[in-house]
């Protein structure tokens, strides 16, 4: 099998300091001729991901955004299924096994590590996926407590510290070999890969909507990227965008 990395080409852009890597990137669409790009950030301002901000501080962490004119048209939730793949299998060769909290959370022992944010945006007549990737590398406790939910960071579950140019490097691999794999084989492995990583299967769970709350036992995320919840009719209901909560006992 030939190796993404030599069968597509890709680009890097390094930036010193940005608000967000995904909105440089949306902005910066007419500089970018490579199959992939990598805009990296030593820091954001003002990153940002499905529930809100997200701190960035300086060289601790992955503050990416990876622009590809190679994707199909497929929606943004299903785009997510890549990013959230490659990471989970950067941090498997590391043997560090996380867990995702629907719909794009990475976790480690129960407290995000990270996150993805993808768009599909039209640029003329192509259509441009803009993967944004967060992760906490070498975040210190006193800036994950900063954070308001429970955070964490690869340093803070390993007592390690990590080289974050390696771990951007393992990770485009993943995304280079998996940008090629949705072109041979669609979406249903990255699917398949991640069912037993979805935290909170079989558990009740509370989802907030824009315009709803729902409580029901979560019975899996499907295909489409939607959760699968069963309420205590026993009906079934797929939600597409949301916020999950575990109900205090």
């Amino acid at each position: 099998m030939v190796d993404a990395m030599d069968e597509y080409t890709i680009s890097s852009v390094l930036l010193e300091e940005v608000s967000s890597t995904n909105d440089w990137a949306r902005a910066n669409l007419i500089h970018f001729s490579s199959d992939v790009t990598l805009v990296r950030a030593l820091c954001q301002s003002g990153g940002r991901g499905i529930s809100g901000a997200w701190l960035s501080p300086p060289d601790v962490g992955i503050y990416s955004s990876y622009v590809t004119f190679l994707l199909p048209r497929i929606e943004s939730r299903l785009i997510t299924y890549i990013a959230i793949t490659s990471i989970v299998q950067m941090l498997d060769e590391l043997e560090i096994s996380a867990g995702v909290k629907w719909p794009n959370d990475i976790m480690l022992q129960n407290k995000k590590m990270g996150g993805v944010l993808s768009e599909v945006v039209s640029y003329g007549e192509k259509n441009v996926v803009i993967i944004g990737i967060g992760l906490n590398i070498n975040t210190l406790q006193s800036d994950l407590d900063k954070i308001d939910q429970p955070a964490t960071s690869l340093y803070r579950e390993t007592g390690s510290t990590y080289s974050v140019t390696e771990i951007s490097s393992q990770l485009t691999h993943y995304i280079m070999e998996n940008c090629a794999q949705v072109l041979r084989s669609g979406i249903s492995p990255f699917y398949a890969f991640l069912q037993d990583r979805w935290l909170y299967l079989g558990e009740w769970i509370e989802v907030d909507t824009s315009t709803r709350s729902s409580f029901g036992k979560m019975v899996g995320v499907g295909l489409d990227g939607a959760l699968q919840l069963q309420l205590a009719s026993t009906k079934i209901v797929s939600i597409y965008s949301g916020k999950i909560t575990i109900p205090q006992e």
